[in-house]
């Protein structure tokens, strides 16, 4: 298995589409799974503070899509994050964010937003910004 550099996780969310580098930068710098990622909500993220709570998730559960809570109370937690990951999800806010409290701070503008989750690899159909064959390869994580 091979993990990127913090080097190769900028240029990685400086080749995805813009409205998914926030999503990339969260989730490398601040350790959130893909499930964390889908559920965070906009209240959830304080600007302000440099920090968000990690306190819903969205897991499989008998084949069928939840939306639940972390299953123990260390899953349930505050993380703080580098001011330009916070810069990056300001921007997101303006832009890309579902609007309101509760609005998803990363989702699917034309279809459910949990439909990455159930391509069976969470990245995405081959034709996704996500798609690991289409920006690993830029940013010489993948072998094209």
């Amino acid at each position: 298995m091979q993990f990127a550099t913090v080097e190769q996780t900028h240029a990685l969310a400086a080749a995805v589409e813009a409205p998914y580098r926030a999503f990339v930068l969260t989730a490398a710098f601040g350790g959130l799974r893909y499930g964390e990622l889908a559920e965070l909500r906009r209240r959830r993220v304080d600007l302000l503070h440099r920090t968000l709570t990690v306190a819903e998730q969205l897991t499989e559960v008998n084949g069928h899509l939840a939306f639940t809570s972390p299953k123990t109370a260390v899953g349930r937690r505050t993380i703080a994050l580098p001011a330009f990951v916070a810069d990056a999800l300001e921007i997101h806010f303006t832009r890309y964010a579902e609007p309101g409290r509760d609005g998803l701070v990363f989702h699917a503008p034309t279809a459910d937003h949990c439909a990455a989750a159930t391509s069976g690899d969470g990245s995405g159909s081959p034709h996704s910004p996500l798609s690991a064959s289409k920006v690993g390869s830029a940013v010489g994580l993948v072998d094209s």
